[in-house]
C-alpha cells in the first residue's frame, strides 16, 4: 500500500498545479479585459448614445405599435355602429313601406 504521507503530498502538488493554471488563465483574461476597455474607452460615448437612442427607438415603435391598435379598435367600434345605424334605417324604411 502507498505510504498515505506521500499521497498526500502528490494530491496537494496536482491541486497547487491545477491553482497555478487557473491563476495564469485569470491573469490572462484580465489583460484581455484591460486591451478590451482600452479600444473601447474612446467609443464609449458614442456606445452609450447608440444604446439610448436604440432604446427610445424601441419605445417609440412601442408606442406606435400601441396606437396602431387604438385606431384599429376604434375604427371596429365605428364600423359596428354603421352596420346598426344600417340596420335600424332599414327598419324604418320597411316600416315606411319602403320609401325613407
Amino acid at each position: 500500500m502507498a505510504d498515505p504521507d506521500n499521497l498526500v503530498l502528490s494530491h496537494l502538488r496536482d491541486i497547487r498545479a491545477d491553482i497555478a493554471q487557473m491563476a495564469t488563465k485569470l491573469d490572462d483574461h484580465g489583460r484581455r479585459f484591460d486591451q478590451l476597455e482600452a479600444k473601447l474607452g474612446p467609443h464609449d460615448a458614442k456606445i452609450n448614445n447608440a444604446l439610448r437612442f436604440a432604446a427610445m427607438a424601441n419605445l417609440g415603435a412601442q408606442n406606435a405599435e400601441a396606437r396602431v391598435l387604438e385606431v384599429a379598435e376604434q375604427q371596429q367600434a365605428l364600423e359596428q355602429r354603421m352596420q346598426d345605424l344600417d340596420k335600424r334605417l332599414k327598419q324604418i324604411e320597411k316600416a315606411n313601406g319602403g320609401s325613407a
